[in-house]
């Protein structure tokens, strides 16, 4: 078996070269936090010989140690018969049980007797229980903790007044043991399991292909881990959710935690900060500006979800791909940290200064004469600041398709590094959609996307001429040019 708990503020007994030989002969029980203790008791009472706790198997202070053992943490849970998750605990102390009344946790049942309607007997149930209970709580918010729920088989959380069960098949808790639906309507744990993921009962993304669901199960991934809180981000950011990363993404394929294969990598790219998000660069170099991984934010949303979302089903992508490398601070692991990393693209970058309207805080401007939604990663972008965009895809609905048209343009938001022309930055994610996505009148507006893409053809001094007739793709490549982000 295996614990996730957190250390808090009250360093746990933990394993040391001076400690090593002693805790090799024994580790005596009431040394050990609360936390432990009972971690211990549960095991035993399944009648488990092993249970592993990180600060007492792995040699605190041995960076060798650590390197190697936080590289196998995602095989240890994957491998784990059950996981104890001390949910409720914000420290060693807080301990895994808790006391409560039994009649708290049983199931409350309400009989009706309506006029002309035969009796019926419901259940009473909370709403939201595994979101209030799980969700927010204090393991919850940890950025190890996340692989080891999301590899280990199945998952005990021993949670405020109640322990609730976690697999693939099934949410449930104490008041709930069947897993009531209305109760645990979150769903269930999502298999990692690369050999079951595309079985049609245990499909998560209903509106791809079945070949995708790796895809977008990292993005979801990435969605939910950068939302946590890491201790040291520096050297911890790509080893916490390496574990996955190994399960689903081939090592030849992976960039600096984004899934670089011919059908993704500038889908990867098109990631981008919540508008009210906090994120801030690392002040130490951990990962090229194009990776999320460069951030501490609150949260990565990727632009795959909203395709998803829309049933956006055609798509077309505006650069091409010449070369992605992420210099790795050990050749031999590709998915540990790195030191160095570039993309080198054509495409074309286009100029403006954009106008707030006077909208302090708001992501919605105007780029020359047309109308885009900006996510800048960090800071605050301010009224005729200079930005360039580079464009990286259209995407658009059947209907559309048919007919020419385009729903959305998305591309990035760079910045010029000054030490080599053409040299990139990233520095945020912009949208541009047609007009009734900024509309919300009867004014009859120009059709913004296509506006968008005679500026890409003609250049700034023609953005505000409408032509008419269909968007021809053969005629941006000629604009392209040789670009690196870095």
């Amino acid at each position: 078996m295996t614990l996730s708990h957190c250390w808090g503020g009250a360093v746990p007994l933990t394993l040391t070269r001076a400690t090593f030989a002693k805790f090799i002969e024994e580790i005596p029980y009431f040394d050990l936090p609360r936390t432990f203790q009972e971690a211990i008791r549960i095991t035993r009472n399944f009648g488990i010989r092993y249970l592993w706790i990180d600060s007492l198997c792995i040699i605190q202070g041995s960076s060798e140690d650590w390197k190697r053992e936080a590289a196998m943490m995602g095989e240890v849970y994957r491998h784990s018969w059950c996981n104890i998750a001390a949910s409720k605990a914000r420290d060693g102390h807080g301990g895994c049980f808790d006391d409560r009344h039994p009649l708290l946790v049983s199931p409350c049942r309400i009989q009706t007797t309506w006029p002309d309607e035969p009796q019926r007997t419901f259940y009473c149930v909370p709403n939201g229980i595994w979101n209030s209970q799980i969700d927010v709580c204090p393991l919850s918010t940890r950025g190890w903790v996340f692989q080891e729920i999301m590899l280990s088989p199945r998952v005990l959380h021993y949670g405020k007044g109640q322990v609730f069960w976690e697999c693939c098949e099934l949410r449930a808790c104490e008041s709930h043991p069947g897993g009531a639906e209305i109760a645990l309507h979150e769903g269930t744990k999502i298999s990692m399991d690369p050999h079951t993921i595309q079985e049609d009962h245990k499909r998560q993304f209903k509106h791809t292909p079945p070949e995708h669901d790796q895809y977008y199960m990292w993005d979801n991934a990435i969605h939910q881990y950068s939302k946590r809180d890491l201790t040291f981000p520096q050297k911890d950011i790509f080893y916490a959710i390496s574990g996955i990363a190994r399960l689903v993404i081939p090592p030849e394929e992976y960039l600096a935690g984004l899934w670089n294969s011919p059908q993704t990598l500038i889908e990867q790219l098109l990631w981008h900060t919540n508008l009210d998000s906090s994120a801030v660069r690392s002040p130490r170099y951990r990962a090229p500006s194009w990776s999320w991984a460069s951030l501490d934010s609150d949260g990565i949303e990727y632009v795959g979800f909203k395709v998803i979302e829309d049933h956006l089903s055609h798509n077309h992508d505006l650069v091409e791909i010449l070369e992605a490398k992420a210099v790795l601070e050990d050749s031999a692991d590709s998915y540990g940290p790195v030191t160095d990393g570039y993309i080198k693209l054509r495409g074309t970058v286009i100029t403006s200064n954009i106008s707030l309207h006077g909208l302090s805080g708001t992501n919605v401007c105007s780029f020359s004469t047309i109308q885009m939604s900006l996510n800048h990663d960090f800071g605050e972008l301010y009224e005729g600041c200079t930005i360039h965009c580079l464009p990286m895809r259209f995407d658009t609905s059947e209907e559309n398709y048919e007919i020419g048209s385009f729903d959305h343009i998305h591309g990035l938001i760079l910045e010029p590094t000054g030490v080599h022309d053409h040299e990139y930055y990233r520095r945020g994610y912009f949208l541009v959609e047609n007009e009734d996505a900024y509309n919300d009148n009867d004014e009859e507006l120009p059709a913004n996307v296509l506006r968008f893409w005679n500026m890409l053809l003609h250049g700034h001094d023609n953005a505000m001429d409408e032509e008419s007739g269909t968007l021809k793709f053969e005629d941006l490549n000629i604009m392209w040019r040789d670009i690196c982000l870095v």
